[in-house]
């Protein structure tokens, strides 16, 4: 192959496709026909942070994305002036450049298919084009043996600059688009289990809901943390989505995090990801919640149910905006929001050593606490015609059907201590149950609620624990045992399968 060939080649290769994995790894098989090559390598340099990102990688193995950042130590920035823009670097003793040594020294994984050793030479040619004022786009060809490359080399490494530029800027550009759409596919799975999906609205003319929906829009436009606290099923999520929506990240993703859904020992990997080979079963890298929401906003459900060595990490992420994966050396950088939301008490776990006092303090910075239904009588009402008729749309009732007055009575006399949640669910139960006709609101106080007025002994009053393990055998009965599904005892308890297994394991509940 002539060199003219060989410049046609390489820029149909790299013009034609968008796999990113695939597209560097035939560029390097055509370098190889010109060029001493065990590694090739894409990426930008930001000249003003002085920064090196890689973003992928091929040697003889195949094409591997790999995403990395080198941020240059001091000895390595006075060897910048070497670097020519639009021109190629030849580097054939790698022993005596400090940038190439501190990559080495700090980022091995991204030659993990090769034997890169500090004290071994060998060789590098470098071609940094202009991107912009302050990027530069990063291609670099490694031999593992020194003295590899001369100016014929550098010569025709200038000549394809133009397309490996383009190639990288659609590599990126598709990268992100990728990304992006994983993300808001996995969003939408979670949002559409959850009381608080986008499409909801905060209903309510309770003078306490005026006031959080002020405070909502007062906070919105900052970054600052917010804690939202309230019983469960009050509609924390939904407060949560709304200060993101009115947010300047609102184009942004955010990820909804379940904290107590999360096994103590994946709570690590799934809140910060992993490395590959981090552990049995990690077959390839994997970006954790907190990188995902990058720009955007990380809520966290359930806070209280965090682990303490999760809120040892969760209190340096916030501080320094740093992480780790599991299994990494290098630190990640995310700009994330965090809005955090609970139905315990934080001072109270505080004070009996389950939850860190410094970590409440930095999440407390901005508290909203939600009403429970019971005291919003007002809004009631509100709520329950606008569940009917989200219901009937949702199991394709044509009509929404008539409530007797006496049904009313009882819907604005119960307590409704599983709020919102639990107004949601008694109506879709009795739609469903009834074929969307002749339904009634006549039985609700066989849920199991103590009632106010009645008198109770210190003999006959029921401890926490005996409420919650009738409440959740009750559900179990009616399910017949089902857990799971649409007609599942999480479903009709407003909780993630895993939360209600987990309970299940810790009263000892069993069914006949």
């Amino acid at each position: 192959m002539n060199e003219k060939k060989f410049i046609e080649e390489i820029t149909h290769t790299l013009y034609t496709r968008l796999d990113a994995e695939q597209v560097i790894y035939d560029a390097f098989v055509l370098i190889r026909e010109f060029f001493p090559a065990d590694n090739f390598h894409m990426g930008i340099f930001n000249r003003s942070e002085k920064e090196l990102r890689y973003f992928a990688s091929a040697t003889l193995s195949g094409g591997n994305i790999v995403d990395e950042r080198v941020k240059l130590d001091k000895e390595a920035e006075t060897e910048l002036k070497r670097f020519v823009v639009n021109k190629a670097t030849i580097t054939n003793n790698s022993t005596k450049s400090p940038i190439i040594q501190s990559v080495v020294k700090n980022h091995r994984e991204l030659v993990s298919d090769t034997i890169f050793k500090i004290d071994k030479p060998f060789s590098t040619i470098t071609l940094t084009p202009l991107i912009s004022e302050f990027h530069a786009g990063c291609f670099s060809i490694v031999s593992l043996e020194p003295e590899m490359y001369t100016s014929f080399h550098a010569r025709l490494f200038e000549k394809i600059a133009r397309p490996l530029t383009n190639a990288l800027l659609n590599m990126i550009h598709h990268k992100d688009i990728l990304n992006k759409n994983q993300i808001l596919i996995q969003l939408n799975k979670n949002l559409s289990k959850r009381l608080g999906h986008e499409g909801q609205k905060i209903i309510g003319r309770n003078k306490d809901l005026k006031e959080i929906d002020f405070l909502v829009n007062q906070v919105a436009p900052l970054s600052s943390p917010v804690l939202i606290t309230g019983e469960t099923g009050t509609g924390k999520e939904l407060i949560a989505h709304e200060i993101h929506r009115l947010s300047k990240r609102q184009s942004e993703p955010m990820v909804c995090v379940n904290c107590g859904a999360i096994p103590e020992n994946l709570i690590e990997s799934e809140l910060f990801g992993y490395e590959k080979g981090a552990f049995t079963g990690a077959f390839s890298t994997k970006r954790g919640y907190f990188e995902q929401a990058d720009k955007g906003t990380v809520f966290l459900d359930e806070l209280g149910e965090l682990s303490l060595s999760a809120q040892v990490k969760l209190l340096r992420i916030i501080q320094e905006k740093k992480f780790r994966r599991v299994g990494g050396t290098r630190e990640i950088s995310a700009d994330v929001r965090i809005i955090a939301a609970t139905n315990s008490n934080l001072l109270g776990l505080v004070k009996n050593k389950k939850f860190r006092e410094d970590l409440y303090f930095r999440l407390n910075v901005f508290p909203l606490h939600i009403p429970p239904l019971r005291t919003r009588k007002r809004d009631i009402l509100d709520l329950f015609y606008y569940f009917l008729s989200e219901k009937c749309k949702e199991l394709h009732i044509d009509e929404i059907p008539e409530i007797d007055e006496v049904s009313i009575n009882n819907i604005l006399s119960y307590s409704w201590p599983g709020n919102i949640r639990e107004l949601m669910n008694i109506i879709e139960r009795k739609l469903i149950t009834s074929g969307g006709k002749n339904i009634s609101f006549l039985d609700l106080s066989k849920t199991g609620e103590i009632q106010k007025d009645a008198k109770i002994s210190d003999n006959s009053f029921k401890t926490l624990d005996d409420v919650i393990t009738g409440h959740i055998r009750q559900a179990l009965e009616i399910t017949k045992g089902k857990i799971e599904g649409k007609d599942g005892a999480a479903k009709l308890l407003g909780l993630n399968p895993s939360t209600l297994r987990g309970k299940i394991r810790k009263y000892s509940i069993f069914i006949n």
